[in-house]
């Protein structure tokens, strides 16, 4: 599976990269909104690996079907939207950054620093790029996108 994976990434990275991108932004969110909706209903306390009730003390162990209550409130309280949104993102950040380490590598080889001269140094160079200038936009880009769901649920 990895193999293919790597052919993919080889005969189209962006589209292999934007579409890897949507499905684990995606998990990504439903699990942080599962996780959000568990510490908002009181009665129920997310542990590591098993959702505990806080009155009776008895623990559901994530992987049983004995939740239904947790589960079917989490199904009404779930966001599509909020998804979607993260998993655009996700699309879009990944689409970009593609651009952007590809240009790091080319201005910073060429204009800077050689990385056959010093790679500890060319290494840095990027580094220092990237967290001035590419990290802002990233964090811009991602609360911009977001900032709307974000206020309503403070």
């Amino acid at each position: 599976m990895f193999s293919r994976y790597i052919a993919l990434l080889e005969k189209s990275p962006i589209k292999t990269k934007a579409a890897s991108a949507v499905v684990l932004f995606s998990i990504s969110d439903i699990i942080a909104q599962a996780y959000e909706y568990a510490e908002k209903d009181q009665t129920w306390s997310v542990q590591r690996n098993y959702f505990e009730d806080k009155p009776s003390g008895t623990k559901v162990r994530l992987t049983s079907g004995s939740n239904f209550d947790l589960v079917s409130g989490f199904y009404n309280d779930y966001s599509p939207r909020r998804t979607l949104r993260i998993a655009a993102f996700g699309c879009a950040i990944t689409v970009w950054l593609h651009g952007w380490w590809g240009f790091l590598e080319t201005f910073v080889e060429k204009r800077v620093i050689s990385a056959s001269l010093s790679h500890y140094k060319n290494a840095a160079v990027k580094v220092f790029f990237d967290q001035s200038i590419g990290a802002p936009i990233y964090n811009i880009g991602f609360f911009g996108s977001q900032g709307r769901h974000l206020c309503s649920t403070v």
